[in-house]
């Protein structure tokens, strides 16, 4: 997996999202060392997920400029809208209102930080209340509640994003508010994010000590956290197998404690890194291994990273691969992406023989390893072809492995 894919199992570093509402993310970062250069850079253009928003919110009659999208976060439709008159998309008109929060929030808008903070402290107006009514009609009266306060949740997770985004230091007492009231990992992870974006560093503490759990969820999101924060990446991903992860929890650590007495934060740096995006990981076609890394991205139908290339240059190496591949199946550091994709072209180079190593790697500790090459072992002895990868979708969501050899979301 792409661990730059902008799309993620997890707070994937942090997105805009609602539990019930599908929305789209932006995350970004750049150097400390080039401030003076990121400062005097003009706003980047608006990328099409952006435009994507404007977009909706356009057909539903809300107009793209600042001052209306705070109006329509303000008060939401006018009384004069009549909902049978509005398209289809979104179903769930609430969706408009954490576009403009995108939208907003990526402008830097503070002339918004008014009703935002209204919406992150769970205020919401007449006119909104209206909106989350109108869109629970569309479930069952007997879930019509619940649905409602998870809108309202949602509503609420993104005005604090977009206020992080816009970084105005009068809303870092809400947002420390909301920090330490939140139970669930990921999400604090984005709160202490948007501190940081404010001005208060006091969540970085607590993102160094949720990569120390060494997971795929929560310690995923909170490295990407520091990544915006500090510019710091040891390339832990959700894809970094359990060996890695262990490791890199360690040099987190190790980084902090030489770190943290002489650490300052720099907010428009933090928030410029979001917005401009990760840049993805250019892998060269110099090794097997990065050939095979390239050809673990499912999502490159255009052939726009060089994926469909290397996995053709392989497919030409026909019988000669096995003995390039062998080393990557059984290496523990090894991205759990890049794996599996090894695995996947030594079963169909090696056929029945390939049930040895199939067998021993379904006991690997790395249970995406472990089920797949269980599924192969089962493949190899009823003498079905394993031509597609078997493991679960959200690991290949946004594209193939990481670069050179080296993931929130709340529902």
């Amino acid at each position: 997996m792409n661990r730059r894919s902008r799309r993620s199992v997890l707070v994937r570093g942090c997105p805009f999202r609602s539990g019930l509402l599908k929305i789209r993310t932006f995350f970004a970062f750049a150097s400390l060392a080039i401030l003076a250069s990121l400062l005097a850079r003009p706003a980047p253009a608006v990328d099409p997920e952006e435009a994507m928003a404007l977009d909706d919110l356009e057909r539903n009659g809300i107009r793209g400029d600042t001052a209306s999208l705070r109006q329509f976060l303000t008060n939401g439709f006018p009384s004069s809208v009549s909902y049978k008159s509005l398209p289809e998309r979104p179903p769930e008109k609430c969706q408009l209102l954490i576009n403009a929060m995108q939208v907003l929030g990526k402008r830097g808008a503070k002339d918004a930080v008014a009703p935002l903070v209204s919406l992150a402290r769970g205020q919401a107006s007449a006119g909104i209340q209206d909106m989350i009514q109108r869109d629970a009609l569309s479930i069952p009266a007997a879930s019509r509640a619940a649905y409602q306060t998870a809108l309202q949740k949602a509503l609420q997770y993104n005005a604090a994003v977009a206020l992080g985004f816009i970084g105005d230091r009068s809303a870092a007492p809400l947002l420390r508010q909301l920090f330490d009231a939140e139970t669930e990992p990921a999400v604090r992870c984005q709160y202490a994010l948007g501190l940081a974006c404010c001005g208060d560093p006091s969540g970085i503490v607590f993102l160094v000590a949720e990569i120390q759990k060494a997971n795929q969820t929560s310690s995923v999101a909170a490295a990407k956290a520091v990544y915006y924060i500090a510019g710091v990446d040891f390339g832990y991903t959700e894809t970094s197998p359990a060996a890695l992860r262990r490791k890199l929890a360690g040099d987190y650590t190790a980084w902090w404690q030489e770190t943290a007495a002489r650490f300052a934060l720099t907010p428009p740096v933090i928030i410029r890194r979001r917005i401009d995006g990760i840049p993805e990981p250019r892998i060269a076609p110099t090794s097997v291994r990065n050939l095979v890394a390239m050809a673990s991205n499912p999502l490159d139908f255009s052939d726009a990273r060089g994926s469909r290339t290397a996995a053709e240059k392989l497919d030409s190496m026909g019988k000669d691969l096995v003995k390039d591949l062998e080393p990557i199946l059984h290496d523990p550091m090894e991205d759990i992406a890049v794996r599996i994709e090894a695995m996947r072209r030594y079963v169909l180079l090696r056929g029945k023989d390939a049930r040895k190593a199939m067998k021993k790697l379904s006991e690997d500790e790395n249970p995406e390893i472990a089920a797949y090459a269980k599924k192969a072992v089962q493949n190899i002895e009823s003498g079905a072809a394993l031509r597609k990868p078997v493991f679960q979708t959200e690991l290949i969501e946004g594209g193939g492995a990481s670069g050179e050899k080296r993931p929130e979301e709340k529902k």
